[in-house]
């Protein structure tokens, strides 16, 4: 076939578009980078106004005392023309995402509660000592302070339209550059198809026929002219047919890749059937979400593939027999492998052209996140709600104590030093001293504990420990065993606030000799020191904690027993999490249970967590 060169009439055409889409993006690029600059310089000045308060405020902070009116939270916002001031009394350990999250979630009950959510919005979204946006006109920045005396965190919001209408301007301009080049481009390319490809086409028949078309100023003209005389009509309907074929048979397939390319590329799982019930797809997504083979179950029935979970393929039936989409659901699900995965699934029927179902089609979402997040949020109304009680009680608990101090004190006066009751009702008076200092600092569980570290002897804290529960241990019959604990200062001696860590481990120790039966019961407490951290193993004999209890024993309010606060682990946890310690805990069904708490020495507190083995 002989090439044909670019005719004047084409090369003209092509010069026109193409010096149109240059001026036009041109205008755009100009626009963009006029607007840009704009933007660029008033954020920049906003940037420096907020972060030169935010030191004038963190120099206050410093030097003088907190914010704690909002008399002097408003001096600061009309002195430095701001719309929002918040301090919070802690910073995060880093900048990071991860560090954030986690502070947020230690301090969430010390935030205020109606700011909450924005302020874990602009504290997630915005880098520290960054320019951030806000709702409509607000711009934020967020400022750590660090001090010798304390951290805080200040966030600075100020409002600035002319900000926001260039930011918005830049992104609407952006958007549409965007939009028009690809306008230009696909009218340039729809002029170029349209325009030439026929008149090509024309020339290229002429060509091919024998007859060549002179040249000249009405070229395009005589093309046309000479092609009606030449062409057959019937061979220009013949390959007319032939390209529509070629095309529909291309945009077939193309549609059948692009559904394959959807279901493999969907995070939910996907599984297609048809109205017999047998399964037409399986995407991995779904293999993934329930540990299986897709190939395996392909072209069976869809009974085969949920036969482990009957509720699933009762709601598939129903949707297939009476045409109606199940709406979203959730369901805990156990697998093969015996683990459990809680999914949202929606069946929903599959109509053609006509609207006649003709299958349908099953979608699934992994939720454990989401699950998990539930369950804190119940744990966090639930700390809510101990939280109202907890005034009442004190109040109520501190009078109990007050009276049974002043009881012990009048039978002391009244028995001899030498007697075995003095030796009772000094231990008693001891106790209430104590209950009456934990009263006054476990009034909330809720709130952060008041962390005071000494150098501790653990050989003494467990005497005391015994002492305290020798009336249970008799009352039960039930041996409590110490094991050594090295005498050397190093390993002797940890930083801890003993009277928090003996409220832990009486915790701890109840629950075991509860556990235990009468007589044959015997709990055993072992200590392992490391250059690092001290290792206390709390086991018994008792009956253990079944495998579908054991995540849930850390949780609040949680308990087994009738009688049971579900507190004392929860409690004993905090505490340990307050050293910057970790318990670990494995249990057999009726074998008994272990214990480990790990302690930290000499070194700051940091959160870790409660795991379980």
């Amino acid at each position: 076939m002989t090439a044909i060169k670019s005719s004047r009439f084409e090369l003209q055409v092509h010069a026109g578009l193409l010096l149109l889409i240059t001026l036009l993006i041109g205008l755009s690029i100009t626009s963009n980078f006029v607007i840009f600059n704009a933007r660029t310089s008033r954020k920049l000045t906003l940037a420096n106004e907020l972060e030169s308060a935010a030191f004038s405020i963190s120099r206050s902070l410093s030097y003088f005392s907190p914010l704690n009116s909002e008399e002097e939270i408003d001096h600061f916002k009309n002195k430095y023309q701001l719309s929002g001031l918040m301090v919070l009394p802690s910073i995060p350990a880093d900048p990071t995402e991860a560090a954030r999250r986690k502070w947020i979630l230690e301090f969430a009950g010390e935030l205020p509660i109606t700011q909450l959510p924005e302020l874990v919005r602009k504290i997630l979204s915005a880098d520290f000592r960054t320019l951030a946006r806000g709702e409509k006109e607000e711009y934020f920045y967020v400022y750590p302070v660090s001090s010798a005396n304390k951290n805080h965190l200040l966030i600075l919001s100020a409002d600035s339209p002319a900000l926001a209408y260039l930011d918005d301007a830049s992104q609407t301009v952006l958007v549409l550059t965007v939009v028009s080049t690809l306008l230009i481009i696909f009218v340039y390319l729809f002029l170029v198809r349209y325009i030439f490809a026929p008149y090509r086409k024309l020339r290229q028949q002429a060509l091919e026929s024998g007859r060549a078309v002179a040249g000249g100023d009405n070229e395009a003209e005589e093309v046309v002219e000479d092609y009606r005389r030449v062409i057959d009509e019937l061979k220009e309907k013949e390959q007319k047919l032939i390209e529509l074929n070629r095309q529909v048979t291309s945009r077939a397939d193309s549609l059948e890749q692009f559904n394959d390319y959807l279901l493999e590329s969907s995070d939910s799982g996907i599984v297609t059937i048809d109205r017999d019930g047998i399964i037409l797809s399986i995407n991995d997504s779904c293999s993934e979400i329930f540990g299986i083979n897709k190939d395996d179950f392909i072209a069976s029935t869809y009974r085969e593939l949920f036969a482990e979970q009957p509720q699933l393929a009762e709601a598939i039936e129903k949707v297939i027999f009476e045409k109606n989409n199940l709406p979203y659901s959730e369901l805990l699900l156990t697998l093969k492998d015996g683990s459990k995965i809680t999914v949202g699934y929606a069946v929903s029927t599959v109509s053609d052209s006509h609207q006649q179902p003709i299958g349908a089609s099953i979608i699934f979402s992994n939720i454990n996140e989401i699950t998990r997040l539930r369950n804190e949020l119940e744990i966090k109304k639930q700390l809510a709600a101990l939280g109202e009680m907890s005034g009442g009680l004190a109040h109520q608990l501190r009078n109990s104590m007050g009276a049974i101090s002043g009881f012990c004190r009048l039978l002391k006066n009244q028995v001899s030093e030498a007697s075995p009751e003095n030796e009772y009702l000094t231990d008693l008076l001891n106790e209430t001293k104590e209950t009456e200092e934990l009263i006054e600092r476990f009034l909330n569980f809720a709130r952060p504990l008041e962390y005071r570290p000494e150098s501790s002897l653990l050989s003494e804290l467990f005497k005391e420990i015994e002492s305290t529960l020798r009336p249970q241990l008799k009352q039960r019959n039930i041996s409590l065993r110490f094991g050594a604990v090295a005498s050397d200062d190093r390993e002797a001696k940890i930083e801890i606030d003993a009277l928090l860590i003996k409220q832990a481990l009486i915790n701890i120790i109840e629950n075991a000799i509860n556990a235990c039966d009468e007589s044959v019961g015997s709990v055993a407490i072992e200590t392992k020191l490391s250059d690092n951290e001290a290792l206390i193993i709390v086991t018994d004999n008792g009956s253990g904690i079944s495998s579908e209890h054991l995540n849930s024993i850390f949780t609040p309010f949680f308990s087994l027993k009738p009688s049971g606060t579900g507190l004392g682990l929860p409690l004993a946890a905090k505490i340990v999490n307050l050293h910057g310690g970790q318990i670990k805990v494995s249990s057999t069904e009726g074998s008994g249970s272990r214990f480990e708490i790990y302690l930290p020495l000499n070194k700051s507190p940091e959160s870790k967590p409660v795991g379980l083995n």
